[in-house]
């Protein structure tokens, strides 16, 4: 179908990209640690081992379970002052998650 593994990836890549931000799961608003000077940046990589079919969908899954059990440092602010805090002084804070967007495959058979 594709030329090349490359183009197979980026279309992928694209596809979980669109599905995750789009949908709007994932607060961006919570990730914002200072307006318009300090975000956390959020990046999943994923590993395929060997695919049978719908990968997608196992894709999907995967970066959204990434996601739900992620934890990133709390960061405390004051005035224009970050001060991120390390995993001994205060528990890390889960993504918010505020809906989980589900790929599902299907097929039409004719003659079926």
């Amino acid at each position: 179908m594709f030329h090349r593994q490359t183009q197979w990836t980026t279309l992928m890549s694209r596809h979980l990209l669109q599905n995750i931000r789009d949908s709007g799961c994932v607060d961006m608003e919570s990730l914002c640690i200072l307006a318009y000077e300090h975000v956390w940046e959020i990046s999943v990589n994923l590993h395929v081992v060997d695919y049978d079919g719908n990968i997608l969908d196992c894709a999907n899954l995967a970066a959204l379970c990434a996601l739900a059990h992620f934890r990133y440092p709390a960061v405390t602010v004051t005035g224009t002052d970050v001060h991120v805090h390390s995993l001994t002084e205060r528990n890390p804070q889960p993504i918010r998650i505020l809906h989980y967007p589900i790929m599902i495959s299907f097929a039409l058979f004719e003659n079926g």
